[in-house]
């Protein structure tokens, strides 16, 4: 199985993560589950 990383910059921002936790609770179900296909 795969792991899933996220970029981080320099400052030790994950622009990635950041962007998720902004998202509405049924958009990150989606991206969530988009992304542990990806993981898989």
């Amino acid at each position: 199985m795969w792991n899933i990383i996220f970029y981080e910059k320099e400052d030790g921002t994950t622009p990635v993560q950041e962007f998720l936790d902004k998202l509405p609770i049924k958009h990150l179900a989606k991206a969530l589950r988009d992304i542990d296909v990806l993981e898989k």
